[in-house]
């Protein structure tokens, strides 16, 4: 991704943390295909033949093309902290919403040069909005290729 640095929003993926909407995922001037929701909980990592094939087309306001997936369940604590966990590989991610899967993206896109290629590196941001919010203990860690193999192998059991 270009270095945006006239721009109040970057191409990023954005992770929900905003109260009422935690584990939504936003692209911003980015693509993503979001995983079907099986009983209600996504499946990840491992594709199955009833995934979505066509991108959902982004809402344009200026200069930014927005696609929002809503989460799935209601997992957030309103009276604690909550523990949110980002699995990002490849060119998809899961959130984890206090343990439980609350959204997933696959096939994630970026436009390099008017043509869509694999989003497989660039900016993620937590929270954009102006609303109040805070952290603590934020850790970003590598995943070995053992434990993306494990991932694939064994899903979201």
């Amino acid at each position: 991704m270009g270095q945006e640095t006239d721009r109040l929003f970057p191409d990023c993926v954005e992770f929900q943390l905003e109260e009422g909407d935690v584990g939504d995922a936003i692209m911003v001037n980015t693509l993503a295909l979001q995983g079907p929701l099986l009983g209600g909980t996504p499946l990840w990592p491992n594709g199955i033949p009833a995934f979505p094939a066509v991108y959902q087309e982004p809402v344009q306001a200026g200069p930014y093309r927005r696609q929002w997936h809503r989460h799935a369940g209601e997992f957030a604590r309103l009276d604690d902290w909550n523990e949110v966990d980002l699995y990002v590989f490849d060119d998809q991610a899961a959130q984890l919403v206090n343990g439980r899967i609350v959204n997933t993206l696959f096939k994630m896109r970026k436009d390099e040069r008017g043509k869509q290629v694999p989003l497989t590196g660039g900016r993620i941001a937590l929270e954009l909005e102006m609303a109040e919010i805070m952290f603590r203990n934020v850790q970003i860690r590598p995943l070995s290729p053992a434990s993306i193999a494990q991932l694939k192998q064994y899903g979201s059991d």
